[in-house]
């Protein structure tokens, strides 16, 4: 069956079924994929109808999925309101420019080598970002291989022809009743079919379903000759939650991580033989707060600052004893000597259209920072004071930045809305990795400006205020 070309859209867009591209027997796949999976993927995309035509509303998960011999590339896009009719060479400039983005983002948040496709400077080709995904976990399930897999020890029931482990009374009588020269018995095994090593081999066969690439279908293939005879294993979202790794299975954690994003995320159609659903899809709020605190803790830890992901806070609770307290939690929070500045990233335009249909200022996004410069402020460290706060906003187009300060005599912190570079796109829509080094580089100096201006104004003011005094 011949590969249709891949279909691009942007996060939050409608995709309407057509005869040409994404027909009708896409539509009804991706349907009874969201069906089978009890409608819990409705977060990632839906069915709707706009116009007369049902189609897929996508929303705000970015990535890729694969419908039968169909690729849909979801690329994000912060500026929601922007114009999506551009058509020819500059649509085509767009959608690489963003793939080469969203791509970077991913590289640095999941450590993924996007020089593992091709040289550094790399023109893009379909399924690049799906094939990035299947080589690392083809790279990692190389690593182990050459360590070797582990063995474990496993209990095995079996009818067999000399008495190994214990006797099963029962079975025997039942099993055995007329061959006596038999035994029904339990005995211990140490062999490599566990559940970690079926999960890995279970996910190289997924691969070869996946992937249109007859060079990852290959060393999928090739990587399976390598696997000793393993039984199949039922796969649900609770099987991976309970593992728990040890020092001999340390190994192993990558690849497992790799591996339930793969099966996880597939749907094989049983019924009718390669009409196969995979998506890999990633919700691109928490990929740019990720994307920006990995930027921010490689760069500023080694300037005298401590950057922290996820500091949650207590800020109501109930009178009963034992009650769990109500929490909010900030991005980042970046200390430095004894100054806290507490970040909360957003992937969109600060703006929100007022009554008269202008922009205005994002109230919800003020109210949060409020709360975050009087919470924060409060905790066992009180040598470390919140004195100001900001919104991390993508630039999308050539927005300045925006200060300002909450009125609030007993606790006057400054409240500013920053907007960090994009990458601008090469003339030939090229990825080429010292450019996007140089983005990431740019996002932290950024910051880290902002952040040596305010403590040296904190530090003039502090100055200032005991000559006063």
């Amino acid at each position: 069956m011949p590969v249709k070309k891949p279909i691009y859209v942007w996060e939050h867009q409608f995709l309407p079924i057509d005869n040409e591209n994404f027909t009708e027997r896409h539509f009804k796949l991706l349907v009874s994929y969201i069906e089978r999976q009890n409608r819990k993927l409705s977060y990632m995309f839906d069915t709707s109808c706009r116009s007369g035509k049902d189609g897929i509303l996508f929303k705000q998960y970015v990535g890729v999925i694969t419908v039968k011999d169909l690729t849909i590339y979801v690329l994000p896009k912060a500026d929601k309101d922007a114009k999506e009719e551009s058509e020819g060479d500059e649509k085509k400039k767009n959608e690489k420019l963003w793939q080469d983005r969203l791509t970077f983002m991913l590289s640095q948040v999941y450590k993924l080598n996007v020089q593992t496709t091709a040289p550094a400077n790399l023109k893009w080709r379909p399924n690049v970002l799906l094939n990035i995904f299947l080589k690392k976990f083809l790279d990692e399930v190389a690593v182990l291989l050459n360590r070797g897999l582990i063995k474990t020890y496993r209990k095995t029931d079996g009818n067999r022809t000399a008495l190994k482990g214990k006797l099963l009374f029962n079975k025997q009588i039942a099993v055995n009743c007329v061959h006596q020269e038999r035994f029904y018995v339990r005995y211990t095994t140490y062999d490599y079919n566990h559940i970690l090593n079926r999960i890995i081999r279970q996910a190289l066969l997924a691969i070869c379903d996946i992937t249109n690439s007859s060079d990852i279908k290959g060393r999928a293939t090739s990587t399976l000759f390598n696997f000793p005879e393993l039984d199949e294993i039922a796969v649900t979202p609770e099987l991976f939650s309970r593992f728990i790794f040890d020092r001999k299975s340390e190994d192993y954690r990558n690849v497992i991580k790799l591996a339930e994003m793969i099966l996880i995320n597939y749907s094989p159609d049983l019924h009718h033989g390669n009409n196969h659903v995979w998506t890999l899809m990633f919700d691109m709020n928490k990929l740019w707060e990720e994307f920006v605190y990995v930027t921010l803790r490689r760069k500023l830890t080694t300037h005298d600052c401590k950057v922290e992901e996820q500091d949650s806070r207590a800020f109501w609770r109930r009178t009963q004893v034992g009650a769990r307290a109500k929490t909010v939690r900030a991005d980042i929070v970046i200390s430095k000597g004894e100054e806290r500045f507490v970040l909360d990233t957003k992937w969109k335009t600060p703006y929100d259209k007022d009554s008269s249909g202008k922009p205005s200022i994002s109230d919800a996004d003020l109210h949060q920072m409020y709360v975050y410069s009087h919470i924060y402020k409060h905790d066992d460290d009180i040598s470390k004071n919140v004195k100001r706060v900001a919104l991390l906003y993508p630039r999308c187009n050539d927005e300045p930045d925006i200060t300002g300060y909450f009125e609030d005599k007993d606790n006057k912190v400054g409240c500013d809305m920053l907007f960090l570079p994009q990458k601008e796109g090469g003339s030939q829509g090229d990825v080429n990795e010292k450019e996007y080094v140089h983005w990431r580089d740019q996002i932290a100096k950024k910051i880290e400006t902002w952040i040596n201006v305010n403590t040296k104004q904190i530090n003039e003011s502090t100055i200032k205020q005991s000559l006063l005094g």
